[in-house]
């Protein structure tokens, strides 16, 4: 593209005219980083992200974004953009806009596939090359409970006491845009994330003129925005995502609001059986309360009716000495009983 069309190109996002398609999209990630014609874009992309030896750029061809299956019901991984180094690196490229149920499982699954999908039964293990994912997540986070400062990891099998590397042949990176800066901001330590976090054209158009290297691909994504059909795919990926997004908001509120729900009736529920046991502790309570005046009634009664035969012999003893009148007023018995006492 001779410098006049660029120009051209860049002249009309920065008025307003041509809207740029988020280069996160499925299909305009793949026409600006997926085949020969974009090797220059995405080796300077590699080199910002891999510590790899500069020569590994020399000569990268492209791969089947289809891993190799060997049996009919064997799972298949189907990635954005797969590529092999010159010395036979295997790189998966990903951009992923919405979450996923199990998605860190499906990057360790895809990253497996490359390496199992590099030999054939009985050939030597030592033929197996380093495969190395990209994952760049945009509308979630994978790492939920990581500082949100750090939006670019870089993964190995290592042990996590000691940080010894068991092997480096497999090596995830994950490049999480919701938690990266602004893109100035972020476009003076990683270019490439300021590039892939943009949305709109001025933010584009200054990435642009601050970076040789991303104007070309962001004259090319331009170019790519001109024709109507991928402005038209991109608007139904807008809607399929905001769709997505809507629902599976509607689908928290409902897990949070069934969660909240489920939490009243577990709280309504214990309230009612500390209730149902305060109120047979309190009947217990009573029982043993009745129990006890009962026993008391009795004891009383028991005691009343001794007394009174105590003082019945009292009063047998007392009339050989004492009229009956004095022994009724004295012990509190009726004379008539005295009386009758002294006939016995």
């Amino acid at each position: 593209m001779d410098q006049e069309r660029e120009q051209e190109l860049l002249e009309r996002v920065k008025r307003g005219e041509l809207k740029l398609i988020n280069p996160k999209y499925d299909f305009i990630f793949k026409d600006l980083f997926g085949n020969e014609n974009n090797i220059e874009e995405v080796s300077a992309f590699l080199k910002s992200i891999l510590d790899i030896p500069a020569e590994e750029y020399g000569q990268i061809t492209f791969l089947p974004t289809a891993t190799r299956k060997r049996r009919k019901d064997e799972k298949q991984g189907i990635v954005d953009i797969r590529l092999k180094t010159k010395m036979g690196k295997i790189v998966n490229i990903e951009v992923q806009v919405l979450d996923r149920i199990g998605f860190e499982k499906r990057v360790l699954f895809y990253n497996a596939k490359m390496m199992t999908g590099q030999i054939s039964a009985g050939e030597d293990y030592s033929k197996i090359n380093k495969t190395i994912s990209i994952i760049i997540t945009t509308d979630f986070e994978i790492l939920k409970d990581v500082n949100a400062k750090n939006y670019w990891h870089t993964f190995h099998f290592c042990d996590k006491n000691k940080g010894v590397v068991f092997s480096d042949l497999q090596e995830i990176h994950t490049i999480e845009l919701r938690k990266a800066p602004n893109p100035l901001e972020v476009m003076k330590e990683q270019p490439w994330v300021a590039f892939f976090k943009a949305q709109e054209g001025e933010e584009f158009m200054a990435i642009a003129e601050q970076s040789v290297e991303l104007k070309k691909t962001v004259v090319k994504l331009a170019e790519l925005s001109e024709e109507e059909w991928r402005q038209v795919e991109a608007e139904y990926e807008e809607k399929v995502r905001r769709d997505k997004v809507a629902r599976e908001e509607f689908e928290r509120l409902e897990r949070e609001n069934w969660e909240r729900d489920k939490q009243q009736a577990e709280q309504r529920k214990r309230e009612i059986e500390e209730a149902e046991q305060k109120s047979e502790q309190r009947k217990r309570e009573i029982e043993e309360a009745e129990q006890k005046i009962k026993l008391d009634q009795q004891e009383f009664e028991q005691n009343q009716q001794k007394f009174e035969q105590a003082k019945l012999i009292l009063a047998k003893k007392l009339l050989h000495v004492v009229d009956p009148k004095t022994i009724a007023d004295t012990i509190g018995l009726p004379v008539e009983l005295i009386e009758k006492l002294k006939t016995e």
